[in-house]
């Protein structure tokens, strides 16, 4: 018998004592102790517990200390040494599966793309909300006749104003040191508003609503808001699956695999929005008149090609929007498509719209399949087996470029839409003919309304001050050698386990 084995058997009479221990905690609704291997193979005691709902408590000091911690990280990160070109200052942008830097050539594409698509957008007065080391501004600023950013990092700012003073552009970029939702006393003249990477570090849905609210009101009819590079909420749990197996040993079994991203996708403390948060955003203020919502596009497969979306409210005077073009709606799957039949119905009799739902996405396929195998009780065993069937389910899929690339010899202009928030990953796409109007009106599925619009930044923070005073109260009550070497807070329990709660 090997010493994991029975180091496994020597600690497992614990669990239930200490079950009962957590269950006499009162912000502890349910909860569940096993046995499993750590990282490295030793086994340890993990408590799962799902607390009692608290979502209200403490809500604006939480919310104000979370936007304080990212505040003072990022003035952390630009008190050091300027980098080589404070054009392309990405410090700070991790790849999640290795800790390391983004590759620059990766990171180059993601700016260019997005440099594209708000330019796109034709903007002469724009205003950008969480400027950031600049990567926007000093590609766009130069073609706008007014340029104004802000952003809530003191340190950040300085370092724009330093160089925008350097290449002559002070006479139309105009720089302050404010939080995004600190916009009453700017100008409503602006065609667009950017808000890129930005998001996500916002505190709750409710900051959100208010900022962009403040953003469409500071818009001219036929203006835009961009909302760029938001993390997809319905693709969170397999994102997070993705990034666990890649760290995993190959005998790491379907359970802890499962206990890991779950550990993962509850701590996260950047805010995750559905695709549907945004057309929540459209219903409630009547000045937005449209809406997209895109996969991310780009020549590299990484976390922000495969995880994100780019959304574009149009801002209007609640004029008649043009009559949709009547689409040929097609199913992916049960029609049995794939990139030569999709080439085959772009090149077929001139149709004025042809649209295409529940399209396979090669970069979410392997992630999603993951999870679903690592959620499943009769799953694969262990990451080895579940890497493999990953790796093979995404050969029927394809990548947005490789959607965008289709255009019937040039006849048909793609527009690519994620509103519908599968947790799949599946695109829906329509492609009307060039000759149409581009600004005429195309029908996309919206999903079910159903799932929540968002994560809960603040629950970290929340998690983190109740797993100290959890740990607390069983120093209480329970010998060291006894307690739980790691706590989770999770949803609900993990599979099997039976409910043990007050």
């Amino acid at each position: 018998m090997s010493e994991t084995v029975v180091g496994r058997l020597a600690r497992a009479p614990d669990c239930p004592r200490i079950e009962a221990a957590l269950a006499a905690h009162p912000a502890v609704r349910a909860a569940a102790v096993r046995v499993q291997a750590g990282p490295d193979g030793r086994p340890r005691v993990v408590a799962h517990l799902v607390p009692q709902d608290t979502a209200g408590e403490g809500a604006p000091g939480l919310e104000n200390g979370l936007m304080e911690r990212w505040q003072s990280l990022w003035e952390l990160l630009y008190a050091g040494p300027d980098g080589a070109d404070p054009a392309f200052d990405v410090r700070g942008w991790m790849n999640s599966y290795t800790r390391e830097p983004l590759p620059v050539a990766e990171m180059r594409d993601w700016v260019e793309r997005t440099v594209d698509a708000i330019a796109s957008l034709r903007p002469r007065r724009l205003l950008e909300i969480g400027v950031g080391s600049g990567l926007l501004l000093y590609r766009l600023a130069p073609s706008c006749e007014q340029y104004w950013a802000v952003d809530f990092c003191a340190g950040a700012v300085r370092r724009i104003a330093a160089e925008v003073a350097g290449r002559g552009l002070s006479d139309r970029v105009r720089l302050l040191h404010r939080r995004a939702d600190d916009l009453d006393d700017l100008p409503r003249d602006f065609d667009c508003v950017v808000l890129n990477s930005v998001v996500q570090y916002f505190p709750t849905t409710d900051y959100l609503f208010r900022v962009i609210a403040a953003a469409v009101d500071r818009v001219v009819p036929g203006g835009a808001v961009f909302v760029g590079d938001v993390y997809s909420l319905p693709l969170a749990p397999a994102f997070h699956a993705s990034v666990v197996l890649d760290r995993a040993e190959p005998d790491t079994d379907r359970e802890t695999l499962l206990a890991r991203t779950r550990q993962r996708t509850a701590a996260q403390s950047e805010l995750v929005l559905a695709p549907r948060v945004l057309a929540e955003m459209a219903t409630r203020h009547p000045r937005v008149v449209g809406l997209s919502v895109r996969p991310k596009r780009g020549a590299h497969t990484n976390e922000m090609t495969s995880f994100r979306y780019d959304a574009v409210l149009n801002v209007g005077d609640a004029a008649p929007a043009p009559p949709p073009v009547q689409v040929r709606w097609h199913d992916w799957r049960a029609d049995g498509l794939d990139l030569t039949a999709l080439r085959g119905l772009l090149g077929g009799p001139g149709e004025a719209a042809i649209g295409v739902t529940g399209i396979a996405n090669a970069r979410t396929a392997a992630a999603v399949h993951a999870y679903r195998a690592m959620a499943d009780p009769a799953g694969p065993p262990t990451a080895r087996e579940i890497s493999a069937a990953a790796g093979a389910s995404a050969a029927l899929a394809v990548t947005t470029d490789e959607l965008a690339a289709c255009t019937g010899n040039g006849a048909y202009r793609p527009r690519l839409s994620w509103l519908s928030g599968r947790p799949d990953g599946s695109v829906d796409a329509v492609w009307t003919r060039r000759d149409l109007a581009e600004g005429i009106g195309v029908p996309v599925p919206d999903g079910d309304g159903s799932g929540p619009l968002a994560n809960e930044p603040l629950g970290s923070r929340r998690t983190d001050r109740l797993t100290l005073d959890v740990a607390a109260f069983l120093r209480e009550r329970l010998p060291g050698s006894v307690l739980p070497d790691l706590f989770l807070f999770v949803p609900h329990l993990p599979d099997g386990a039976e409910e043990v709660g007050p």
